[in-house]
């Protein structure tokens, strides 16, 4: 009885989802001003491997290392405090605000490239029965709504893998490694690779490897956000 008062009178759609604050000024991300002016797209131009802003050209950094099985990677936002409330709301509670504020950014961030199909990365089974549903699914869907391209929900989790977040970056690629397999055909596609948070990649370039594996010619990963290595995406 109580949860009824309260959503009668102060309705999900009239809350803040950043900061709690009983007034929305962006209505469409549900987020007061303060909130919505600390979401901070990411603008181009990127490096064309690892989405780093602010390179036209291939960056050092990529340019010291060799390729890997990802052919770009890009985000629509830092991963501010803000954002980190958005993506936790996508993840844990399928807030449909969030959705809309995270995919708005991906669409932006968008490399001028035809793709075949979007590829949410998956969940294993177990945990996405106990969530409900998959956070990438639901960016990709809205994706799609946008770009008109179409979702192929062509991989799956071999194997229950540990959550990334708090191990190092070698430790990323070893839980990982192996962990995905793709059930459909794509054969000579250009995929684009939807997920929620870009860390270290080694979730995504495992997608990547099993996709050009299987055939993909280019595979491309968009983000709703981009975390410095040192941050926890949780």
């Amino acid at each position: 009885m109580r949860a009824r008062i309260l959503s009668f009178f102060f309705p999900k759609d009239a809350v803040c989802i950043g900061c709690g604050a009983l007034r929305v000024d962006h209505i469409a991300w549900s987020l007061c001003s303060a909130c919505a002016e600390g979401v901070t797209p990411l603008t181009p131009p990127f490096c064309p491997r690892c989405g780093m802003p602010g390179w036209a050209m291939v960056c050092p950094d990529c340019l010291a290392h060799a390729p890997d099985a990802l052919d770009g990677r890009f985000s629509g936002y830092l991963y501010s405090d803000t954002v980190r409330k958005l993506v936790r709301a996508l993840k844990y509670q399928s807030v449909g605000h969030a959705v809309e504020a995270l995919a708005d950014g991906m669409t932006r961030a968008l490399p001028q490239e035809r793709f075949d199909a979007l590829i949410p990365v998956p969940l294993y089974r177990a945990r996405q029965r106990a969530r409900g549903f998959n956070q990438a699914m639901l960016l990709a869907a809205a994706l799609s709504e946008r770009t008109g391209i179409p979702v192929l929900d062509a991989m799956c989790r071999n194997r229950s893998t540990k959550t990334q977040t708090r191990l190092s970056r070698n430790n990323r690629m070893r839980n990982v490694q192996g962990a995905f397999d793709v059930m459909m055909n794509v054969r000579s596609r250009t995929l684009l690779l939807v997920d929620d948070m870009l860390t270290t990649g080694a979730t995504a370039l495992a997608c990547a490897q099993a996709l050009k594996a299987a055939g993909a010619s280019r595979v491309i990963l968009i983000t709703a956000a981009r975390a410095d290595v040192s941050q926890d995406a949780d």
